[in-house]
C-alpha cells in the first residue's frame, strides 16, 4: 500500500520541492543499486544540512533515508526536527508516524497520523485515514478500523487498497456478500493482485 519515498538529487528539483514542502523519494532499483543511492542520497542531504541546518524538508528526507537504511533512531529523530521547524507540515508528521509504526510505537503513530489528517486538505486525507484504520484492525479493534477506512472512502473512493480492507473487515465480521461487493471494486482497480484473487475465491 505504503509507496516508498525516493529523493531527487537535481538542485532545481530540491529548490522546487522546498518551496512545495513534499517528500519525494521514490525508487524501485535492484537492491544494489538502491543502497547506492540511499548511500549517495545520504550524504548529499547531510551536506545540504551543514549549510541549511533548518531546511525542513531536507531534515525530513534525511530521515526517511535513514528510515531505511534501517536506522530508526535517527530516522525519528530527524523527523520529529522537521516536524518542530513546520509544525503544520502534514506530510512530515505522517512520515514521523510511520517510522513509529515501524518501531512498534502504534500509540505514537496514531496520535501523529490523527494530527495530520486534520491538516491535510480534503481530498488529500485518504492516505493518512486508510493508515490509521489500518494499524486499528491489525490491533483488532474493528469498530474504529471502519470508522477511519469509511472516512478515507469518503475522501478518495478510487483506491483500491481501502476497498480490500474494506472487505477484509466485513469477512472477519462474517458478512461474505459485503466483502464479496468490496472485494469486487477492489478488483476493478487492481485486478492482478494475488491476495485480492483469492479473497474473491473464499467468499464466493
Amino acid at each position: 500500500m505504503t509507496k516508498i519515498i525516493n529523493i531527487s538529487i537535481g538542485a532545481v528539483l530540491v529548490a522546487l520541492l522546498a518551496a512545495a514542502g513534499i517528500l519525494v523519494y521514490f525508487y524501485l532499483q535492484p537492491t544494489s543499486q538502491a543502497s547506492q543511492k540511499l548511500e549517495r542520497d545520504l550524504k548529499m542531504w547531510q551536506d545540504h544540512l551543514k549549510s541549511e541546518p533548518d531546511d525542513a524538508l531536507a531534515r525530513a528526507n534525511l530521515g526517511v533515508i535513514y528510515r531505511e537504511m534501517g536506522d530508526i533512531e535517527s530516522a525519528t529523530r530527524e523527523l520529529a526536527l522537521a516536524v518542530e521547524l513546520e509544525p503544520e507540515g502534514y506530510t512530515y508528521i505522517t512520515e514521523l508516524a510511520l517510522t513509529y509504526r515501524q518501531m512498534g510505537d502504534t500509540e505514537s503513530a496514531l496520535e501523529h497520523l490523527k494530527r495530520a489528517i486534520d491538516l491535510y486538505p480534503n481530498g488529500e486525507k485518504f492516505r493518512a485515514q486508510y493508515l490509521v484504520a489500518e494499524i486499528y484492525f491489525e490491533s483488532g479493534d474493528l469498530e474504529s478500523a471502519k470508522e477511519f477506512l469509511q472516512q478515507s472512502l469518503e475522501d478518495n473512493n478510487t483506491k483500491w487498497n481501502s476497498h480490500y480492507l474494506m472487505g477484509q473487515l466485513y469477512e472477519r465480521e462474517g458478512n461474505l456478500e459485503k466483502a464479496r461487493e468490496e472485494y469486487g471494486v477492489a478488483a476493478v482497480f487492481n485486478e492482478d493482485d494475488e491476495e485480492l484473487q483469492e479473497a474473491l475465491r473464499r467468499v464466493s
